[in-house]
């Protein structure tokens, strides 16, 4: 049993309450929602990896214009379909002459962008993707029985055997 799940009580002496001193008050006070889940998280070294990458990707990506060697719009059709590795170009250039590596830099901030206006509307009252899909099954629902209901009366008639479909 832990000791910060304990409540904060005052002990009854001979009729009345005392009031706890200060150091028996902290011993028994609750931690924060915050402190427990960087307790919970700063144990687990794959979540602080995952977090570190994700904030390295963040990072170079808000830093585009700066870390960016080309231009990611701009081709060199001289270069096109550079491999892995020519001087220059690291990651090579696509089929349009284009800098790999230039166009994972800026394409971060694409992704980012989508991903907190994903968080936006989640907390302005929009609805997860669990439910989005549950409301499209439903909506799929009749169609999958209208099928169901036409394929068994074509099994019915003779028109069509059941190892067929």
């Amino acid at each position: 049993m832990s000791v910060v799940n304990l409540p904060l009580k005052e002990e009854p002496v001979g009729g009345r309450t005392l009031p706890l001193d200060a150091a028996e008050a902290r011993m028994f006070r609750r931690p924060s929602e915050w402190r427990i889940f960087w307790e919970a998280f700063s144990r687990d070294r794959l979540a602080v990896g995952a977090a570190g990458l994700i904030a390295v990707v963040c990072l170079i990506s808000a830093l585009a214009p700066v870390l960016s060697p080309y231009d990611p719009t701009v081709g060199d059709n001289a270069l096109r379909l550079a491999p892995v590795g020519t001087p220059g170009h690291p990651l090579g250039l696509d089929g349009q002459g284009r800098d790999i590596l230039s166009r994972l830099i800026w394409g971060g901030q694409v992704s980012i962008i989508i991903a907190l206006l994903y968080l936006k509307t989640r907390a302005a009252g929009g609805e997860n993707l669990k439910d989005l899909f549950a409301k499209f099954e439903e909506a799929e629902e009749p169609r999958k029985k209208w099928k169901e209901r036409v394929r068994q009366r074509l099994i019915n008639s003779g028109r069509v055997t059941s190892r067929s479909s």
